[in-house]
């Protein structure tokens, strides 16, 4: 009879569990959307302040030529940039700094120095472009090892 009770306990706890898991699983989906949500926002919101008339350029033509030239990289960068950020946050709340590191490493010098070194002939513009593709990839790699690493060990 005793044996039959903590089998029964035993396998109610483990469906708590799995239901558990399954609601961490759903909490982590929904803050990569509202994460992604309230990047949009920000983005559209440096868009309208950026090309908004600011009353302090107006009479400095070189500014606002300046600004009008990497004006697309100002808008572009956060919603490129979001995800690495995002799961920087993540990395170190899961208290995985030396994978953090490994894909900041393997993306500088995977992505960032080649893409710098080809891009090179396009001075600035070449220097946010691939600054643009080294977060993408380090946002792209750790998306990736979260998904595959973080997530399967939570629901193991």
């Amino acid at each position: 009879m005793q044996l039959r009770e903590l089998q029964e306990q035993l396998d109610a706890t483990r469906l708590e569990l799995v239901r558990n898991m399954a609601r961490l699983q759903t909490q982590a989906t929904r803050a990569e959307a509202a994460s992604g949500m309230a990047e949009a926002e920000i983005a559209l919101a440096t868009l309208a302040l950026l090309t908004a008339p600011h009353p302090f350029f107006l009479d400095l033509p070189d500014v606002i030529a300046a600004a009008d030239r990497y004006l697309p990289w100002l808008v572009g960068l956060p919603i490129v940039a979001v995800w690495s950020y995002l799961y920087d946050g993540v990395f170190v709340g899961a208290t995985r700094a030396r994978e953090m590191r490994d894909i900041m490493l393997i993306s500088s010098f995977l992505v960032f120095v080649p893409a710098w070194y080809a891009f090179s002939f396009l001075g600035n513009h070449g220097l946010w472009l691939a600054l643009s593709l080294f977060l993408a990839a380090r946002g792209a790699g750790m998306h990736y090892y979260y998904r595959r690493r973080v997530l399967t060990a939570i629901s193991a």
